[in-house]
């Protein structure tokens, strides 16, 4: 089985990576970069090319059983315009590259694709109630979501044969003490730990502020369960004919009420937790100034999502993504470890 894998150098990828070679099965992985770079296990090659340029993949003499897509730009901080560069257009010119492939083998390759759960993002929701196609896109000043919506959309559209995984928010393996990128969930913790050094006299206080829902789900995935459902769609399932949706997430995930209990307790507070459930954009912008927390979090954090996987559940089983629970000591572990 050959495969090729974009984003492989990713916190995602490298777990992808990992697992796929496990597999004897597996003869060769082409793993695209910008930069030249170096593998120690022979069955990987690391190919330099750009998908942003068109014509990069052209170049490229391999034959691919199966494509991984998991590259692409996550950060709230970039502009709507990078973002467009690196989700769009890159997946843009892969799609026509995976044509030009498939009727020069004459045989199938599925593509397998990093989603998120936030194209289903809207001003007065989060979440999905299934795993089919959405309807409409997020608002265009979430350029994330936004684009993340259009690369789905690209995909369907395409009718060529696919999974597209809508992924919950990753965090690092409960086996691991480092934190590649302290965002989401991390972030979070860390301006809740920062407002002692904002407001000295906060441990005398009743109430703490918190700009979020509590009865909103926390859909966080380990990377290593993340990586796992990649590897067992491509070894272990039945090839796709048409697009499928799977929404990656526990599927009863943590309530946001519930973790900012757990970690205001953690980090010593004494108050207990004083939602606000409705914060104006400007001063989410503000704060952003401030706190340096992407506004993009806490719009999330205000918006409770209602999230159903039955696809993901039937084909993946229940235990697929470990409960946060189950893991909370060595996330709180990995986090304090970190900051």
């Amino acid at each position: 089985m050959k495969i090729l894998l974009t984003g492989g150098t990713g916190f995602l990828g490298k777990a992808v990576l990992s697992k796929l070679l496990v597999s004897q099965e597996v003869e060769r992985v082409w793993v695209l970069s910008r930069k030249t770079r170096t593998h120690p296990d022979p069955r990987v090659m690391v190919l330099q090319a750009e998908l942003t340029e068109a014509g990069s993949l052209r170049r490229l003499a391999i034959d691919p059983d199966h494509i991984i897509h998991l590259a692409g730009l996550y950060d709230f901080r970039a502009s709507a315009s990078e973002l467009y560069l690196q989700n769009v257009v890159a997946t843009l010119h892969l799609l026509e590259q995976m044509k030009a492939w498939i009727a020069r083998a004459g045989k199938i390759i599925p593509l397998h694709l990093a989603s998120t759960y936030a194209v289903a993002y809207r001003d007065e929701q989060m979440g999905v109630e299934d795993e089919r196609p959405q309807e409409g896109h997020p608002p265009t000043r979430s350029a994330y979501p936004y684009t993340k919506a259009m690369v789905e959309r690209l995909v369907l559209q395409s009718r060529l044969p696919s999974r597209i995984f809508r992924l919950g928010i990753l965090v690092a393996a409960p086996s691991d003490r480092s934190i590649e990128k302290m965002d989401g969930p991390y972030s979070f913790l860390s301006l809740l730990d920062r407002m002692k050094d904002f407001f000295p006299s906060i441990d005398r206080l009743s109430l703490v502020p918190v700009p979020a829902h509590p009865d909103g789900s926390l859909p966080l995935v380990p990377v290593d369960a993340a990586a796992s459902v990649f590897a067992r769609s491509v070894l272990e399932l039945a090839l796709p004919q048409a697009a499928e949706i799977y929404g990656v997430y526990e599927s009863g995930s943590i309530p946001m009420g519930e973790f900012v209990t757990e970690s205001l307790r953690r980090l010593g507070y004494r108050a207990r937790p004083f939602y606000l459930k409705k914060v104006p954009p400007f001063f989410l912008r503000a704060q952003a100034r401030l706190t340096a927390v992407p506004a993009g979090v806490f719009e999330f954090a205000l918006r409770p999502p209602r999230l159903s996987n039955p696809r993901f559940l039937s084909v993946f089983g229940e235990d697929a993504v470990p409960s946060f629970r189950s893991y909370q000591d060595q996330f709180f572990a990995a986090w304090r470890s970190e900051k």
